[in-house]
């Protein structure tokens, strides 16, 4: 048995193609922002990691290509709601999942019309929202 590369825990199934999408991860919590990148980068995901709705904002200004991005909705400052909605007007093409625990902020992000996932998620859940966001894209990236 070869252990020099590590192998993935996730079914063959989930994984994406050869040609990954590009994930930008909004998420204030360390932890939680680890774990998702982890679980994404499973996926096959090229994934890049902002703290905050002003760094995911720095992110795109300085001309870093998404092809979605992942937030979450309540963080400190600017929460993850209003980052979708100005992303949603800056780069109308661009997909945003947003992700909760919170069940009154889940029925913001919802009436506002954006898709989400409920804290806690499965792994399958993660890929099929992913997959379904992406594929309402008409562009591959900004």
């Amino acid at each position: 048995m070869d252990v020099s590369q590590p192998r993935s825990l996730l079914p063959t199934s989930l994984r994406v193609a050869e040609h990954p999408a590009r994930i930008l991860l909004v998420e204030d919590d360390v932890l939680v922002s680890e774990a998702c990148a982890m679980l994404l980068e499973d996926f096959g995901y090229s994934v890049r990691r902002a703290g905050s709705a002003d760094e995911a904002h720095a992110e795109l200004e300085a001309g870093h290509s998404v092809d979605l991005v992942l937030s979450d909705v309540r963080m400190p400052g600017t929460s993850g709601l209003e980052l979708a909605r100005t992303l949603a007007e800056r780069y109308p093409d661009l997909p945003v999942l947003l992700t909760t625990g919170y069940s009154s902020a889940a029925a913001e992000a919802i009436a506002s019309g954006f898709a989400l996932i409920s804290k806690p998620y499965l792994p399958a859940d993660v890929q099929r929202a992913i997959a379904a966001a992406l594929g309402q894209s008409s562009r591959t990236g900004l």
